[in-house]
């Protein structure tokens, strides 16, 4: 069975402010389709907070990489993803360390990502994860991304503890509660139904009012199928 690839920002989505999006149109649609739109808050957030931090003033050690990181961003909304790209590229060379360099090795691993590039993702994703970024939701995006590669490439226990990675590192329950969805259907996919079940006893009683309904679904179908 195939393993449905995560959900990630659209060129369309990308070029949108991340403020007039978060406020105006994801909210909502996160709200109807939660498992649809989770992904993509995932960034926004990141955005959003990266943005509020730089025009606050809190972040002064790297004025080049912020100037270089809003350019970025600028011919991100303009869909000239090619040059934006490029620049992250850049900020990821001269400015390893900084806010924005570490959020750009990040950015760099979700474009390999989405071109299905996985071994250059793989890479990327764990470059990021390695500079100790200190942004538990972009970590976890990281981990859950890193776990779908893995199970793609036939490595399930690679895949199994990234996902638990994911949801230990959320601080938000009804983020925790999308990674451990992700992590039953995975395994469901993969026919893995007795490991499907333990996963979802591990944390059905963790989950959001968003997800119950199919963890619900999920036990039904677990339990047909072991026959339990």
């Amino acid at each position: 069975m195939k393993i449905k690839k995560k959900k990630k920002l659209t060129k369309k989505e990308l070029k949108k402010d991340p403020f007039i999006e978060f406020v105006n149109n994801i909210y909502e649609k996160f709200k109807e389709k939660p498992r649809e739109y989770i992904g993509s808050i995932l960034l926004i957030i990141a955005v959003i907070f990266l943005i509020f931090i730089l025009r606050t003033g809190e972040v002064e050690d790297f004025p080049i990489a912020r100037q270089m990181w809003f350019q970025a961003v600028s011919l991100m909304q303009a869909q000239r993803m090619n040059e934006a790209i490029q620049i992250f590229q850049d900020i990821s060379i001269r400015f390893p360390n900084s806010p924005e360099g570490k959020k750009a090795i990040f950015y760099l691993a979700n474009f390999a990502f989405l071109q299905e590039d996985y071994v250059t993702a793989k890479t990327r994703y764990e470059s990021y994860l390695s500079k100790k970024p200190n942004d538990p939701l972009l970590e976890a995006s990281a981990n859950e991304a890193l776990a779908i590669i893995d199970f793609n490439m036939g490595n399930i226990e690679g895949g199994k503890k990234r996902l638990k990675e994911a949801i230990r590192k959320t601080p938000y329950k009804t983020f925790k509660s999308y990674f451990a969805y992700r992590f039953v259907k995975l395994l469901i996919d993969k026919e893995l139904y007795k490991e499907a079940y333990e996963i979802l006893n591990e944390f059905k009683d963790e989950i959001s009012e968003e997800f119950k309904a199919d963890f619900v679904r999920f036990e039904s179908f677990l339990k047909g199928v072991l026959e339990l």
